[in-house]
């Protein structure tokens, strides 16, 4: 075979294999999605360490019987001023219906003090930022009825871990922005016997949407002194400077 027919015969199994590759990635919703929501969550994380917000909440402890007490409620405001570690400012605190304003505020005074540092493996990241792609496995599932473009997509860790989650999130896919997730440790620390938390992102900054509400529940103990808990949470009045 010539030079020239050998070069066409290549040329054409090379062109086929492009093909055959492009379409499969066209066909799979999951590659074409899984990189918008890298770019989406890397902007999400920024956002965050800079963003300051006030949070108002409660949180019950849940009986038995299913009766609920030992409520706390308050109010603080999220400051990020640049320095990379978040300021709580309490605005206001109650337990039990009995203020304790000042306490909270000395509390969070000593807590600023603290320093500690969290290694890279201790942190917990947006499972779908595109450093911890690898760790985990992604399927998606169901679509919002009322819009297509809507897709929910489920996340599990390929190795269980403390900072590793699991879970699923409604994202859109036309961007990658994460629309709601609910997500759970994969493996839980020790005396904590679950924790699941759900966030909704319906407040919207100059870096795309943002947490507007938080919904938690866990439960936990030693040895027969078992605890659960409930609360929630509305995150409001969003700043992100330049």
């Amino acid at each position: 075979m010539g030079s020239a027919a050998m070069f066409l015969k290549s040329a054409i199994v090379a062109t086929s294999l492009f093909l055959v590759t492009n379409t499969r990635a066209d066909d799979d919703p999951l590659a074409v999605l899984l990189p918008k929501l890298a770019v989406s969550s890397a902007r999400f994380e920024a956002m965050l360490k800079k963003a300051s917000f006030t949070m108002t909440g409660k949180m019950e402890t849940i009986s038995s019987d299913g009766s609920l007490s030992d409520p706390k409620e308050g109010m603080f405001r999220i400051v990020n001023d640049g320095s990379g570690v978040a300021k709580v400012e309490v605005i206001k605190y109650a337990e039990d219906g009995k203020d304790k304003t000042e306490e909270a505020k000395k509390k969070a005074e000593e807590k600023a003090k603290e320093k500690k540092v969290k290694k890279p493996d201790e942190e917990t990241h947006m499972p779908f930022l595109g450093t911890e792609q690898g760790k985990y496995d992604y399927r998606i599932g169901e679509s919002d009825k009322a819009d297509p473009t809507r897709v929910r997509v489920y996340f599990t860790p390929r190795s269980p871990a403390q900072n590793l989650v699991q879970g699923s999130a409604w994202v859109d896919s036309t961007n990658g922005n994460i629309l709601s997730m609910g997500a759970s440790p994969s493996k839980t620390p020790a005396f904590v016997d679950y924790l699941r938390v759900q966030i909704e992102c319906n407040e919207m900054t100059s870096m795309g949407p943002a947490p507007s509400k938080i919904i938690f529940e866990g439960g936990g103990g030693i040895l027969f002194i078992k605890k659960r808990f409930r609360g929630a949470a509305t995150l409001t009045g969003w700043q992100v400077p330049p």
